[in-house]
C-alpha cells in the first residue's frame, strides 16, 4: 500500500480520503466497497485509522475533537474501537448500500453519536463499555435492519431509532444506561424489539410501530423513570412486560386491528395507570404473578373473540375496567386480587365466561354487564365488594352463581330474555371455589327476565329488603328457598314465580 500527501493534514489512503481540518476528522469513502477501522492510539483526541487491515500501516492523527465518516455508494464495514476518546460527534452517514457498522470496546464520545442511512441492509452494533455524553440516534431509509446496544453502553440523554419501511430488531440488553428517553419508530413490515436485563431508562420509552407483526419484550429487571407509551398499526402483535420490570408512571399500548397477545406479568411494577387498547381481532391479556398498578388498569378491545385474564397476586390502586367487543369472550379475576375502587367488565354480544373469584376484594363497585349470548357469570370463592355489585346479562340462556362473598352495600342482579338459571349461595360444578355463605349488608334485587328461569337461594344473609322476581308470570319459572341455609332481616318479597319450593 502507498500513501499520497495532497497537503499538510489531508491523507489519500486506497479509495478513502482522510482530513484533518482543525479538530475534525473528515473520512470519505468512494463509490466502491468501504471498509474502515478507527481506533484509539494512547488518549483523548488521539486516533488511528485502518483502510486494509494491514497491521502497522495505520494512519494517525492528533487532536481530534470529532469525526465525520461518509461513504458513496458501495457496501461498508465500518468500526470504531480500542477507546477512542472524543469530546465532541461522532457522525457517519451511509448511502444507498448494506452498511456493517459497530462501535465497541471502551469507545468515548463526549457529545453525540449519530448514524444515518439511505436504502439497504443495516446492521448497528454499539457494545462493551461505550460511553456516549449526550444524544444516540440511528436513522434509517426503507429495508432491513438490525440494531444492537449491549453490555454496559451508557447514553447521557436521548437514544432515537428511526426507520422507514423494511424487516427490523432491536436489541437493548445488558446493563444499558439511558439518561433521558428511548424513542422508536418503524415503518410498516415485521419488527421485533427487545429491551431486557437491567437496562435503566430515565424518562420515558416510547414505541411507535407501524403496519405488520411485531414483537416487544421489556423484561428482566428493566427500569423506567417516567411512562411508556407502545402504538402499532395494523399486523399480530405480541407484547411482554414481565420479570421484575418497573415503570414510574403509566404504560399505555394501543394497537389497530389484528390479533394481539399482551402480557404484563411477574413483579412487574407500575406506578400509575396500565391502559391496553386492540382493535378487532383475537385478544388475549394476561396482568398477574405478584404486579402491581398504582391507579387505574384499562382494557379495551374493539372485537373478535378475548382471553383477558388478571390473576395471582395482582393489586390495583383505584379501578379495573375489561370492555370486550363482539366476539366470544373469557374474562378471570381470580387469585388474590386487591382493587381500589370499582371493577367494572363489560362484554360485547356472543358467548360469555367471566369468573371472578378466590380471595377478591372490591374497595368500591362491582358491576358485570353482558351482551347478547349464552354467557356464565361467576362471582364466589371469597369475593368481598365494600359497596354494591350490579350484574346484568343481556339476551339468550345464562347461567350467574354468586357464593362465598360479601357485599357492603346493595345488590341488583338481572339476567334477560332467555332460560336463566340463578344460584346464590351455592357453586356448581366447575365454578371458582366451594359452595359458602353469601352476605348482603344493603338491600337485594334479583330479577330473571322472560324466558322459562330458575333461582335457588341457599346460604344467604341479608340486611335490607329483598325482592326475588320471575320476570313474567306463566312461563314456568321456578323458586327454591332453603330456609335452613337462610337469614333474611326483613321478609323477602316474591313476584312472578310459577313455582316456589320451600327446603326447611
Amino acid at each position: 500500500m502507498s500513501l499520497t500527501f495532497e497537503q499538510l493534514e489531508d491523507r489519500l489512503l486506497l479509495t478513502t480520503t482522510v482530513t484533518q481540518k482543525g479538530t475534525l476528522l473528515n473520512i470519505v469513502g468512494d463509490s466502491g466497497p468501504d471498509s474502515i477501522v478507527v481506533s484509539g492510539d494512547g488518549g483523548p483526541g488521539r486516533i488511528a485509522v485502518d483502510f486494509d487491515g494491514i497491521a502497522g500501516d495505520d494512519a494517525q492523527f492528533f487532536g481530534i475533537k470529532s469525526i465525520l465518516i461518509s461513504t458513496g455508494g458501495g457496501n461498508a464495514q465500518l468500526t470504531v474501537e480500542d477507546a477512542v476518546q472524543i469530546t465532541g460527534n461522532l457522525n457517519i452517514f451511509i448511502g444507498d448500500e448494506d452498511a456493517d457498522i459497530k462501535v465497541r470496546n471502551g469507545v468515548r464520545i463526549g457529545d453525540s453519536l449519530g448514524i444515518r442511512t439511505g436504502v439497504g441492509a443495516l446492521a448497528t452494533t454499539i457494545e462493551n463499555d461505550v460511553l456516549i455524553g449526550n444524544d444516540l440516534s440511528v436513522l434509517k431509509g426503507s429495508g432491513p435492519s438490525t440494531t444492537t446496544v449491549q453490555n454496559g453502553v451508557t447514553i447521557g440523554d436521548d437514544f432515537t431509532i428511526a426507520l422507514k419501511d423494511g424487516n427490523a430488531v432491536n436489541t437493548i440488553q445488558d446493563g444499558v444506561f439511558i439518561g433521558d428517553n428511548l424513542s422508536i419508530r418503524t415503518g410498516s413490515g415485521a419488527h421485533t424489539t427487545s429491551v431486557k436485563t437491567n437496562v435503566q431508562i430515565g424518562n420515558n420509552l416510547s414505541l411507535l410501530l407501524g403496519a405488520g407483526n411485531s414483537g416487544t419484550s421489556i423484561r428482566d429487571g428493566v427500569k423506567i423513570g417516567d411512562s411508556v407509551s407502545l402504538r402499532g398499526g395494523s399486523g399480530a402483535k405480541v407484547v411482554e412486560f414481565q420479570t421484575d420490570v418497573s415503570i414510574g408512571n403509566d404504560l399505555a399500548i394501543r394497537f389497530g386491528d389484528g390479533d394481539s397477545n399482551i402480557r404484563v406479568a411477574d413483579e412487574a411494577v407500575i406506578g400509575d395507570d396500565l391502559n391496553i387498547q386492540v382493535g378487532v381481532g383475537d385478544v388475549t391479556v394476561f396482568v398477574g404473578a405478584n404486579s402491581s398498578v398504582g391507579d387505574n388498569v384499562a382494557i379495551r378491545s374493539r372485537g373478535g373473540d378475548s382471553d383477558v385474564n388478571v390473576v395471582g397476586g395482582v393489586t390495583i390502586g383505584n379501578d379495573l375496567t375489561i370492555i370486550t367487543g363482539n366476539g366470544m369472550s373469557d374474562t378471570d379475576v381470580l387469585n388474590d386480587i386487591s382493587i381500589g375502587d370499582d371493577l367494572t367488565i363489560i362484554s360485547g354480544g356472543d358467548n360469555d365466561n367471566i369468573e371472578i373469584g378466590v380471595d377478591v376484594l372490591v374497595g368500591d363497585n362491582l358491576v358485570v354487564k353482558t351482551g347478547d349470548g349464552e354467557d356464565i357469570v361467576g362471582v364466589s370463592g371469597g369475593v368481598n365488594v365494600l359497596d354494591n355489585a350490579s350484574i346484568d346479562t343481556g339476551a339468550a340462556n345464562d347461567m350467574v352463581y354468586v357464593e362465598d362473598a360479601g357485599v357492603g352495600g346493595n345488590v341488583i342482579l338481572s339476567t334477560g330474555l332467555g332460560n336463566d338459571m340463578v344460584d346464590v349461595g351455592n357453586t356448581p360444578a366447575g365454578g371458582a371455589g366451594a359452595s359458602g355463605d353469601v352476605i348482603i349488608g344493603g338491600s337485594t334485587s334479583v330479577n330473571v327476565g322472560p324466558g322459562t328461569d330458575t333461582l335457588e337461594v341457599t346460604n344467604t344473609v341479608t340486611d335490607g329488603p329483598v325482592t326475588l322476581n320471575g320476570g313474567r308470570f306463566g312461563e314456568g319459572d321456578t323458586l327454591t328457598l332453603q330456609f335452613s341455609t337462610l337469614q333474611f332481616r326483613i321478609d323477602p318479597v316474591l313476584k312472578n314465580w310459577d313455582f316456589v319450593v320451600v327446603i326447611s
